[in-house]
């Protein structure tokens, strides 16, 4: 519910307006009262990272991912949500920068340790053909609900990249 309620923050386009609501609400905030105050915070959150990560190094107080479409390094501090995770695990998350430090957002999506090579041949695909990610991570978001609602189908059926083999619906 976390993720839904974050693409359709920042991803989803009103068609009318021609801007996603979180556009809609700074251009609001900037034609009120308290515009500075919240223009800093608001600026913050519209830079955020929405991407694929492999985590590298997992210690107590200190995690550093990379993303996968860009093969940037990040240090997060509080990396809660990685907790009894191990490296290498690859998930999609948003970072955001709050007071100077990167933090996960409140949703995390854990792909099975199985489909991670294809997933890395994917995002270097798309490296390469400079491509959209936002497709993709729609598609994974796709792809790992229905492997959590349908364990009975082999996971190569369902994280599948190659529009050859049909898709398990």
């Amino acid at each position: 519910m976390n993720a839904f309620l974050l693409w359709f923050t920042f991803d989803w386009t009103c068609k009318s307006l021609l801007k996603t609501p979180f556009e809609i609400f700074k251009d609001n905030s900037i034609n009120s009262e308290n515009a500075f105050a919240s223009l800093e915070i608001l600026q913050e959150f519209d830079n955020h990272i929405h991407s694929v990560f492999e985590s590298l190094k997992l210690k107590s107080s200190i995690a550093i991912v990379r993303d996968l479409f860009t093969k940037t390094k990040y240090e997060i501090t509080e990396p809660d949500f990685l907790f009894g995770s191990m490296k290498g695990t690859c998930f999609e998350t948003r970072l955001f920068q709050i007071d100077g430090k990167l933090q996960f957002s409140n949703y995390f999506i854990q792909h099975p340790p199985t489909v991670i090579k294809a997933i890395k041949k994917r995002c270097k695909q798309i490296r390469k053909n400079r491509e959209s990610t936002k497709p993709f991570l729609i598609t994974l978001h796709s792809y790992h609900t229905k492997w959590e609602r349908y364990r009975n189908i082999d996971i190569k059926n369902i994280y599948h990249f190659d529009k050859s083999i049909p898709e398990a619906k």
